[in-house]
């Protein structure tokens, strides 16, 4: 096949007119049919390469001689002496046997007549289809590029390189050398005449290793060195009988190294014609070049897209005001509940009123009905008005006053307009709605409803829509008077952009062309399984090239298997050593870019005007220094999260099986100072905590104590044939602590220093885990090398209260997280109620940190089943409000046994596992440890991990440290402006300066943020309004898991006690569920107030009118989420427990309707404590957040006010000649290179 495909390079070659390349590739082809393995001798031409070529023949065979003795290259072969010409102009010459060496010599040193010179002669080395190839000598760097082009260097299969004793360290010698290993190709030094050595100017181990250090300076790594003499054969150093010896196995080896050797040529040829198509090319790109010539942008495209960008923002911001408007003026209406209940049964009621016959009372019947009718009428006009201001006036006004300000519209009489938005209708409405003969059944109540609603909603969209469009319209007609220069610009501009569309379009040509050849080889051509036989050889290449493919097959064939026995494996002190998916140092960089800024701000801290930027750098080093990426691992128990992590590590570090009741928070860190490597240490609960955690798993039992020991006296009483199965957890935790509380009493509260042996204990013996706050293990790995520390969570299914505020914590303030769920497992309550979470506050996260795996995927049979897993998992997640995903099946056990293998620490039991699930019979290879982390699906999912985390977030930070820094540079630039400005333009700018000084000072004083505070609080009240709802939507799901067949059966068991167990477990659904909506809620607050506060430092600056100058970001600290208590208080079920009577037994309950009234009592009743709930919560909120806001922004304004003060000080000191203009150009040059030469990096 490789024979066809380089054919069918020749051709592409020839095509394109690249003679040169077609006819060497050519010569590939007779090398390939041949199977002639080439050696070339290269170097200088006096460092003896004749004289050694002809050692190696046993005679001469070439001319040797201190000056040049070949021009061309000469191809020496064994057998019957002989030699032939190959001229570049008429038939070959031939010598016979008897030829006169220095005959030869006449046409070796000819370059311009003759192309190659073959010489045959007898040889016990070289053996058959060997062959040394004599290249022109090198005695500089234009040599050196005419050698390795023009020769045939693409021929050979090894070089060595000679060079004389006392010219190795030569700029030509490293160049030359450097130039053949980055084509790949095998490189052996030889630094011949050794004899020349003397010792007593220096040792010759020193002189060696001056030589390899030379070479490695260069970042050349031959394949070997050699030091020789032809001339002393008993020399010391003289390592001619090992030069001797490696040749020798390397034509033994020559059929196993020709293939590469042709691919490597094949490739190199692609890379020559790529640059022959980029000559070729020169008509066309010269005069595009001199276009160019003219520019003045340093970046014509990005100068393009932003005029392009800044003509389309203009008019941008009033096309989507207005789409967007409608949108969401059009939620709005679809979404407002004008009739609910009330509504309609009073509409029933007017309509009763319209019926014919209808009357009131016997005396004065006439006078009451009219009365009734009229109150009827009143009645429901009063509550759809209400309706319509609570569902639709609020949210519209708000729409209206939002929207605009979202994209920069800002006019007062437009807000006048909003705040006075109203839309007014009359009981007429109601009235002529009233269609002739109506009826009061329950369809024509629907349907009047229906439509007085629909009337009412369209009175509101005319109204809105016009405020809407006169916004939109207004917004156009600003933008049409500043779009005139810039389309004046981007016309100029655009001449540029097309010479350099042209010349990049020449260059994805050039690269496309070399795409495709470069695929063509590698990858093998159409139809080439068609193509004509092949010579023999080539067949068994191409078996030996198929083989391996055909073992993944039977790999991926085989039957998966899964993993036991692997807990047998110990894990090490060591630290992981395995090949890492990261391949590059991104700490280093943070390290470096700190480093940076803090130069940066010690060389500018004296500068007037600079010295909070200078502060604000230090602080941002600091945190590059500290930075840490936190990743969260959450899943259920039995998901594989600890096999996960094992696999991520690269060891057995967790337990693979932790208790599913007790487990802590585990956290793997990089190794410090002050914690070594494989140390652990664990922090124990308090004493008042454990005791939390034993009376609120006793209470679900509903049974109470005031200490600990009465609870462990009294968790013998429980009788585990009573528990309800949702409290099963709770009745072993509470077994682990009465069996290990004896033991550890003493040590609660204490944190504790182990080894991983006694750390694995910790984990997964429940008696000991119960007792347990946190656990951080320092561990030594690629991953924590880069800052990464793993967070592996409880179970979504913990019972452990605290855990449920802890992990959204995690969620919240997490780089990533992870959600692990098992391959044939279904969603647990648990997993579902936290996947729900993950919903609700993904939108609030700036970008998408969440990843998906779906564990064990190696049990699937087939692809059909594993893909049917995997859109399963995805519909489920959709359910939870989770569209998207990024989801990775993976098989985390694989993925640790192949690592562990890389590093021989797996057993024979174990290694055979991983043949299994590799599909690899005994006695063949395992495959690499690249090829079994492919199947695994680790692979994929570590590079789209670490792309995120490590790639993008590092880069986020680094882009705005060096924001940083220009910011600091353009400052440095104003100063100096202003300081070279004429006396007469300097007085004027400073006397200015001064008034700019005291309006912006004015500005930052008057500063008036009551609206914005007004539209927190808004924001609060409006998040808070829907949480009750969405909550009792929720109310039947919740119901029915309480309620469930399971928990309420007629098996002897007390059937109050499991009603009333039922109840409570109904409470604890539904405030569990108001408890992570308020953290939601929360967190949605947080986004908007930082989102409003970066409006109001916008609106500051642009209030001040200064020039260059631009407050820095709004500064939002990271707030702790406030407590959500995931309980009602105490007593309300009291409250509750009338409707359980509803229940007669079982069969009525669940079959004859007893449930359905049950549920319908109990939704009433449970309307009061989630009201309390809600607004007990808003309280909180509000007083939490908008307390948090005002002090922020009084932090702001004092920001501001230091800001304006420093910006001017450096200012007038400049204008008034007070700054060292020499110092701050030497200064700002020192930074600018500081800062690109971190960039670069």
């Amino acid at each position: 096949m490789l024979y066809y495909r380089v054919e069918k390079l020749k051709e592409s070659f020839a095509a394109a007119g690249d003679e040169r390349n077609a006819k060497k590739a050519e010569q590939l082809l007779e090398k390939l049919y041949k199977k002639e393995f080439t050696v070339a001798f290269c170097g200088h031409f006096s460092a003896g390469k004749s004289s050694m070529i002809n050692a190696l023949m046993g005679d001469q065979v070439l001319p040797s001689s201190p000056i040049p003795t070949s021009a061309n290259v000469v191809s020496i072969k064994t057998g019957k002496k002989s030699a032939r010409i190959f001229l570049k102009h008429g038939a070959p010459v031939d010598f016979a046997a008897d030829y006169d060496v220095s005959e030869l010599k006449k046409y070796a040193i000819n370059g311009d007549e003759v192309e190659t010179i073959e010489l045959y002669h007898p040889s016990n080395l070289l053996g058959e289809m060997v062959s040394i190839m004599d290249t022109p000598g090198i005695d500089s760097t234009d040599d050196a590029h005419k050698v390795s082009t023009e020769s045939s260097l693409h021929l050979s299969d090894a070089v060595l390189y000679v060079m004389d004793y006392n010219h190795v360290q030569s700029e030509v010698n490293f160049q030359f050398t450097k130039t053949l290993k980055d084509r790949g190709v095998p490189v052996y030094l030889v630094i011949n005449q050794v004899d020349k050595h003397v010792d007593f100017e220096l040792s010759f181990d020193q002189y060696r290793a001056s030589v390899v250090d030379a070479f490695r300076h260069w970042d050349i790594e031959p394949d070997g060195i050699y030091f020789t003499s032809l001339k002393d054969a008993n020399h010391p150093e003289n390592e001619w009988p090992e030069l001797l010896a490696k040749l020798g196995q390397l034509f033994k080896e020559k059929e196993a190294l020709i293939i590469p050797s042709i691919m490597r040529a094949a490739m190199y040829l692609i890379g020559e014609h790529r640059r022959f198509l980029h000559d070729a090319h020169a008509t066309q790109r010269e005069p595009l070049e001199r276009l160019l010539e003219q520019k003045t942008e340093e970046n014509v495209q990005e100068k393009y897209a932003v005029l392009e960008r800044r003509l389309a923002s203009l008019f941008e911001p009033a096309d989507k005001l207005e789409d967007e408007g409608k949108q969401e003026l059009q939620n709005i209406l679809d979404n407002a509940p004008l009739i609910p209940f009330s509504t309609r049964e009073l509409a029933r009621l007017f309509l009763e009123s319209r019926q014919p016959g209808f009357k009131v009372g016997f005396l004065f019947a006439g006078g009451k009905t009219k009365e009734e009718k009229a109150k009827r009428l009143k009645d429901l006009y009063v509550e759809l008005s209400e309706n319509a201001s609570a569902h639709l006036e609020w949210h519209i006004k708000s729409l209206l006053r939002t929207l605009p300000e979202k994209y920069g519209y800002d006019d007062s009489e437009y807000q006048k307009r909003v705040m006075e938005f109203a839309v007014p209708f009359s009981e007429e409405l109601l009235e002529n709605e009233v269609k002739p003969g109506a009826l009061t059944g329950g369809e024509a109540i629907l349907n009047y409803s229906k439509d007085i609603a629909n009337n009412v909603k369209s009175l509101y969209r005319r109204a809105a829509v016009e405020m809407i469009e006169d916004a939109s319209r207004n917004m156009r007609a600003q933008a049409e008077t500043q779009a005139v220069d810039i389309r004046q610009e981007l016309d100029a501009v655009r001449i540029l952009k097309e010479a350099e569309d042209g010349l990049l379009a020449l260059d994805n040509q050039e690269a496309e062309a070399e795409e495709y050849l470069s695929g063509m080889v590698v990858q093998g051509v159409p139809g080439e399984e068609q193509a004509k036989p092949l010579p023999a050889y080539e067949q068994q290449v191409a078996e030996r090239v198929a083989a391996p493919a055909a073992s993944s097959n039977k790999a991926k064939a085989q039957k998966p298997i899964n993993l036991t026995g692997i807990q047998e494996e110990k894990p090490a002190d060591e630290a992981a050593t395995y090949s890492s998916p990261i391949k590059k140092d991104y700490k280093s960089h943070m390290l470096e870019t700190a480093g940076m800024l803090r130069q940066t701000s010690q060389r500018v801290q004296d500068i007037p005007g600079l010295a909070g930027i200078a502060r604000a750098m230090e602080q941002r080093a600091e945190r590059l220094e500290k930075n840490r990426f936190t990743v969260a691992l959450f899943g259920a128990f039995s998901a594989g999260k600890s096999s996960f992590a094992n696999a991520l590590m690269g060891d057995l570090i967790l337990p693979v099986s932790p208790n599913p009741t007790t487990a802590a928070i585990n956290k793997i860190l990089p190794p410090d100072e002050h914690n070594p490597h494989a140390s652990v240490r664990v922090r124990l609960k308090t004493h008042q905590d454990v005791t939390n955690d034993v009376l609120h798993s006793l209470e679900v039992f509903d049974v109470h104590a005031d200490t600990i020991e009465q609870a462990i006296e009294k968790t013998s009483t429980l009788d585990a044939g009573d528990i309800h199965p949702t409290a099963k957890p709770h009745y072993s935790f509470l077994r682990a602590v009465q069996r290990g509380y004896g033991d550890i009493e003493h040590q609660l509260g204490q944190d504790i220093i182990i080894g991983l042996q006694e750390f694995q204990e910790f984990v997964a013996q429940e008696y000991k885990a119960c007792f347990v706050e946190w656990i951080e293990l320092y561990y030594d790995c690629p991953l924590t090398r880069q800052g990464i520390i793993l967070v592996d969570t409880p179970g979504a299914d913990s019972i452990n209260a605290r855990h449920t505020g802890v992990a959204f914590e995690y969620i919240k303030n997490a780089d990533a997280v992870l959600f692990v769920t098992y391959y044939n497992h279904a969603f647990s309550h648990a997993d579902r109620e936290f996947l729900i979470q993950l919903g609700r506050v993904k939108d609030t996260f700036a970008m998408d940190k969440m990843f998906f795996l779906v564990n064990a995927a190696d049990l699937a049979h087939s692809q059909e089943e594993l893909d049917g897993v995997v859109d399963h998992v995805v519909q489920n997640l959709a359910t939870c409000g989770i569209v998207r995903p990024r989801i990775y099946p993976v098989s985390s056990q694989t993925a640790l046994l192949a690592r562990m293998g890389e590093r021989g620490k797996l057993s024979e039991s174990a290694a055979g596992i991983l043949r299994k699930r590799l599909g690899v019979i005994e006695g063949e290879a395992l495959p690499s440890t690249d090829a079994a982390l492919r199947f695994s699906g680790l692979q994929r999912f570590e590079e789209e991990f670490i792309s995120f985390t490590l790639e993008e977030l590092t880069q986020i930070a680094l882009n705005e440290a060096f924001a940083e820094v220009r910011r600091v540079l353009k400052t440095i630039d104003d100063f100096i402006a202003a300081a070279r400005q004429d006396v007469n333009l300097r007085e004027q700018k400073l006397r200015e300066a001064k008034e700019q000084r005291e309006g912006a000072l004015q500005t930052v004083h008057e500063l008036d943020a009551a609206a914005d505070i007004q539209a927190v609080e808004k924001e609060i009240q409006e998040l808070v309004y829907y949480v009750k709802q969405r909550v009792m939507l929720r109310f039947s799901e919740a119901f029915l898991y309480s309620f469930n067949p399971t928990s309420i059966q007629n098996d002897g068991r007390n059937m109050q006690k499991a009603l009333q167990l039922s109840l409570d477990e109904l409470s604890r659904f539904l405030a569990f569920d108001l408890a992570q909506e308020m953290r939601a809620t929360a967190l949605r607050i947080e986004k908007f107030m930082a989102g409003a506060g970066m409006k109001l430092v916008e609106k500051l600056t642009g209030r001040m009118h200064v020039e260059h100058f631009e407050l820095r970001d709004w500064e939002q600290p990271t707030y702790d989420t406030p407590d959500f208590a995931a309980v009602f208080p105490e007593g309300t079920t009291n409250e509750l427990k009338s409707s359980l009577s509803l229940f007669k037994n079982p069969k009525q309950f669940f079959e004859q309707g007893g449930k359905e009234k049950m549920k319908e009592s109990l939704e009433h009743k449970y309307q009061v404590p989630v009201q309390a709930y809600v607004a007990g919560s808003e309280q909180i909120l509000r007083t939490y957040y908008v307390s948090a806001f005002e002090q922020e922004i009084e932090a702001a304004r004092q920001r501001a006010t230091a800001e304006v003060e420093e910006h001017f000080a450096g200012l007038i000191a400049a204008l008034d000649m007070k700054i060292d203009v020499e110092s701050l150009i030497v200064r700002k040059q020192e930074v600018e290179e500081m800062l690109n030469a971190t960039m670069d990096k």
